[in-house]
């Protein structure tokens, strides 16, 4: 067991240790141990991302990002709708902010509404954009709270109703893991 924890103390971000296999209170610790070398591993995106180091930061985040992490995922959906050091691509920017937004990341959920409202990569869609707005917002987001009153400026009194309850239903959905 001494081993283990040193090996995963040692390697850090670099190699996040699995408790699987481990029993007991040591799959606590290698647990704790785990979930820190990822959150070390963001954070070392984060500034190779700060610092304009956008291959280390792409290479960083798409580790994390097939790893599960929503807030790699939304890094990466910025990186592509932005096109930077990558290449500028709304489908790619909409697929990770989709991803990151049903894990529950509320500034995912801003961004795809965004996207549905704007049109980018998908038909302009106020409803749906209503809907990610709206979910975000249950979260507290003051943007999307913003966000969804404008659309629903653009909207007619049935389909901000189906909107709601179709937000609803996401918000049990993708907000309560």
């Amino acid at each position: 067991m001494r081993l283990l924890v040193l090996a995963a103390l040692t390697l850090g971000a670099a190699v996040p240790v699995s408790a699987a296999g481990v029993d007991g209170a040591a799959r606590d610790v290698v647990e704790k141990i785990d979930e820190l070398s990822v959150q070390l591993f963001l954070r070392d995106a984060e500034i190779a991302y700060a610092e304009g180091s956008y291959s280390e930061a792409r290479a960083r985040f798409g580790w994390l990002a097939e790893r599960g992490s929503p807030e790699a995922r939304l890094a990466l959906g910025i990186m592509y709708e932005e096109g930077q050091g990558v290449l500028h691509d709304y489908e790619k920017a909409f697929q990770w902010y989709r991803q990151a937004a049903e894990d529950g990341l509320a500034a995912a959920q801003v961004r795809l509404a965004r996207m549905y409202y704007l049109g980018r990569h998908v038909r302009p869609d106020n409803f749906l954009a209503y809907v990610w707005a709206s979910v975000a917002a249950s979260q507290g987001d003051e943007i999307a709270l913003r966000n969804r009153n404008e659309i629903a400026r653009l909207m007619n009194v049935h389909q901000i109703e189906s909107a709601r309850t179709l937000a609803a239903q996401w918000i049990e959905k993708y907000n309560n893991p």
